[in-house]
């Protein structure tokens, strides 16, 4: 098996594990999780620094990466959604550092810090990761996550995401007893 068909596989084996910890429904979901960046807007060079993202939009305004070559690629992509927060959630992002140099990225709710990525190496050539996030619950409808760029322009050459997606966390509904326990043995 190929490194692209291996990472790929590796992807979609994430986002299947993370399927049982988040519900059915996700709150948004951005692309398609198929280890490629076309349907986004692939033509970042009169993207603004900080690019705006409401979701609902058409995928192909999503910026494909993220990064810090101004005019090149976006630092940081402001995601704009109403939704009801009043649990945590998971933040699923398969991306990829692209074929040089480390990449990462930070992940804010509504200007708060939530997690760094993990520090990852480009390769050649390059692979798909997918990482996922504990989102905290959050007050109101309106929301902004952010994501920002972490590394200069001579450390990272920006990153390339294949999908995004938030999901409420799964809760399950049965708390097992000591009665309930005692009558399963």
């Amino acid at each position: 098996m190929n490194k692209w068909a291996w990472s790929g596989s590796l992807c979609l084996a994430v986002l299947g594990l993370m399927a049982g910890l988040a519900s059915a429904d996700p709150i948004w979901t951005i692309g398609e999780f198929d280890n490629s960046y076309a349907e986004f807007d692939l033509d970042p060079h009169d993207d603004p620094i900080v690019a705006e993202y409401r979701i609902g939009d058409p995928f192909d305004t999503f910026p494909f990466g993220l990064g810090t070559d101004i005019g090149s690629q976006d630092s940081t992509i402001n995601i704009r959604f109403d939704a009801v927060l009043d649990v945590p959630s998971i933040f699923t992002i398969c991306w990829s550092p692209g074929q040089l140099g480390p990449e990462q990225f930070e992940v804010l709710l509504n200007g708060v810090f939530v997690a760094n990525s993990p520090l990852r190496v480009g390769t050649i050539p390059a692979e798909w990761t997918t990482d996922t996030f504990n989102v905290p619950a959050a007050t109101g409808t309106e929301h902004v996550l952010t994501l920002r760029h972490l590394l200069t322009i001579e450390t990272g050459h920006g990153t390339w995401h294949d999908a995004l997606q938030l999901a409420p966390l799964n809760r399950p509904s049965f708390r097992p007893t000591f009665e309930r326990f005692s009558k399963s043995v």
